[in-house]
């Protein structure tokens, strides 16, 4: 039998004096240059130091020129949008930007269903075996079901309008377990004292929509997320993306007449919604 062919990679080591001060070339050890880049001399590192600040200035500058010039683009872009859908006074639409999810639908699999279904039982059978939640499924019936009545969302019309426009990007890392966790289990049983394990499975399992968006959540549908808010989990409802977080901070600065909400990839625009008031509809155009 041949041994194996064990392929070593040539490792360079630099000489004692390759490691050269960056200011007056003098020679220093390995260690210096890691540390300070320079000589012992004060005199090199502060001009080091002074270089290295200029250089993140000059760094920020482009970063704030670019932001800058971004916006002042997404606001052209709004104006001629603005004008082409007849939309009266484009200012009072304030530019907002969120993410856009990048996927398509497809049927969902039957091996997706069973790792919901796997990830379900995974979670009760913990809280069964902990003392905390033991009184919960022992006092478990079977004849009730789930609370699975929608509650509509207290949210702003901005907020629905800014998750609409960008399609659900937050929902990406969902997978198959939809974020749900032992402690939202638990609020069902404490909730629903009558429920039995099997009822929690079943009811969630029967919200899996036929097709779902890939590399996403399994019930993330075209029409959004299949799960009534009772059921989903803490993180989905609690969750903001930096566009939402922008929504709240404008809402908190001054009253807000509307905004142009614009989702965005590569600072390329895939989708926008002009959303009136808070109290008003949003309005839609493509």
């Amino acid at each position: 039998m041949n041994s194996p062919v064990v392929h070593r990679k040539h490792v360079v080591h630099r000489k004692y004096n390759e490691f050269r001060c960056e200011i007056c070339g003098q020679e220093v050890t390995a260690q210096q240059y890691r540390m300070y880049h320079t000589c012992s001399d004060r005199k090199c590192r502060y001009e080091y130091n002074g270089r290295l600040r200029a250089q993140l200035h000059e760094s920020q500058e482009r970063h704030e020129q670019a932001r800058i010039s971004f916006w002042h683009e997404l606001e052209g872009q709004r104006d001629q949008l603005a004008s082409e859908n007849a939309i009266e006074d484009a200012n009072k639409y304030l530019p907002v930007c969120v993410p856009h999810l990048k996927t398509q639908l497809a049927p969902v699999s039957l091996q997706r269903r069973e790792q919901l279904r796997k990830h379900l039982c995974t979670l009760l059978e913990d809280i069964a075996s902990s003392d905390e939640c033991n009184a919960d499924l022992e006092t478990a019936g079977e004849g009730d079901a789930i609370n699975d009545v929608d509650v509509p969302s207290k949210a702003p019309t901005l907020l629905e309008a800014a998750c609409a426009t960008c399609g659900g990007y937050c929902c990406q890392e969902g997978g198959q377990t939809a974020f749900l966790n032992a402690n939202k289990l638990s609020e069902q049983l404490r909730s629903n004292p009558s429920l039995s394990a099997e009822t929690i499975v079943e009811a969630y399992l029967s919200k899996v929509p036929e097709s779902a968006y890939l590399d996403s959540c399994l019930f993330h549908s075209a029409t959004g997320c299949a799960l009534p808010r009772s059921m989903r989990s803490d993180l989905c409802q609690t969750f903001e993306c930096y566009g939402l977080k922008s929504i709240h901070e404008l809402i908190a600065e001054k009253p807000v007449d509307g905004l142009f909400i614009a989702s965005t990839v590569n600072e390329a625009l895939i989708d926008y919604r002009f959303v009136e008031s808070p109290k008003r509809s949003p309005v839609r155009a493509r």
